[in-house]
């Protein structure tokens, strides 16, 4: 790993040129954003014909916000809506089931590998990861697209709930895979005295490379993983270029400049109210997996979810809130299908909701207007 040459003015040209934005939140790794990448940009384009042209991440212990252009993305869907038929869209979305059934066989076998194999687990992973990426970017393609409210009509009601469903098939893999990537990591780790969880802040293309010896790092590029686990900023583009910056005042730089959010004057965050109904609680934050642990914490009745975006196998946990407040979402979401399962108010949509709330401020939630209002913190 050979340090890239790279100073903040390169980085912010490179987003504004693309109009990259934080468009969602995940308690992932660099391993999983590049992957991400690389399933949005080249593969996406050979299955759509189109893609996200550049994907940006910054992260950190676990955590990571993405950046993509989403007007650009809604704009070619829209595009590409006009220019195909019902044929070639029944067609595009059965290639991406097939690549689903498809990922259901690599992951069984990447879990009879990882105990006896990890590194030969990794290598097929490394294979077929960025493949189903890019399965899951088609259906989130369209997920963007009908999360306008102009692009919600009733005509197209079949094909949202189609989509819909099939979103959260697959969703339901790379959680899986993520656990799967991380058990693999430790038993290398241990084998080579060193923290094996540093091994998922190589990017998916670095850790191929370093599978030749078998991940057996000198101390180097340890510190170097050391770094990024602290903080980085990611940046992939179309034409292949890939930058990692691990130096803080670049990322903290990046962070402020582009990502941080203020707390409106106003108090009032606007999105979509789903299911009606207002109520006031106190919120409980989450970045991406829900835990019931934290629950013990703020015990009672008055809770209110604050999630960039809800996961199906969080369902049984979500029933223990009376609201929910998504950062991402439109009708396709997990978030809004859910809160009408549960006949729950939400407010999906709200992009900034886990910068601006916390754990424990009292809110309240109005469905029926679609705002969230911070009455004390």
């Amino acid at each position: 790993m050979k340090p890239i040459a790279c100073d903040y003015y390169y980085l912010s040209k490179q987003l504004k040129k693309y109009g990259l934005a934080l468009a969602s939140q995940r308690n992932l790794s660099l391993f999983f954003a590049s992957a991400v990448a690389k399933g949005y940009l080249g593969q996406l384009r050979r299955i759509m014909g189109f893609s996200y042209r550049a994907v940006a991440v910054c992260g950190g212990d676990n955590e990571l916000k993405f950046l993509f252009n989403e007007n650009y993305i809604i704009k070619s869907v829209a595009d590409w809506l006009k220019q195909n038929d019902e044929q070639k869209l029944s067609k595009i979305l059965a290639l991406s089931y097939k690549i689903y059934y498809d990922s259901l066989i690599w992951k069984k076998e990447a879990q009879v590998l990882a105990k006896a194999d990890p590194i030969k687990c990794l290598c097929l992973i490394i294979k077929h990861y960025s493949r189903y990426l890019a399965g899951i970017g088609v259906y989130n393609v369209f997920w963007r697209y009908f999360s306008v409210p102009k692009n919600e009509r009733m005509d197209q009601a079949k094909l949202i709930e189609r989509i819909s469903a099939r979103r959260e098939q697959m969703a339901k893999i790379y959680p899986r895979v993520e656990k799967i990537v991380s058990n693999c990591c430790e038993q290398i780790g241990r084998r080579y005295n060193y923290d094996g969880d540093l091994l998922r802040y190589f990017t998916i293309s670095e850790l191929r490379v370093n599978l030749h010896d078998n991940l057996n790092l000198n101390n180097n590029q340890l510190q170097e993983l050391c770094h990024r686990k602290n903080g980085y900023f990611f940046f992939s583009s179309e034409n292949k270029e890939e930058l990692i910056i691990s130096n803080k005042k670049i990322v903290d730089k990046i962070n402020r400049k582009f990502l941080k959010v203020n707390v409106p004057s106003h108090r009032r965050l606007v999105g979509k109210g789903v299911g009606g109904g207002k109520v006031i609680g106190r919120a409980v934050k989450f970045i991406n997996r829900l835990d019931a642990r934290l629950l013990t914490l703020l015990p009672g009745n008055d809770l209110i979810l604050v999630v960039s975006a809800t996961h199906p196998n969080d369902v049984a946990i979500i029933k223990k809130f009376q609201a929910i407040i998504a950062n991402e979402g439109g009708v396709l979401s997990h978030a809004a299908v859910v809160a009408r399962e549960l006949k729950i108010p939400a407010i999906i949509g709200v992009k900034n909701a886990t910068e601006i709330l916390k754990t424990g401020d009292w809110v309240e939630v109005d469905a029926n207007k679609g705002i969230v209002t911070l009455i004390k913190k």
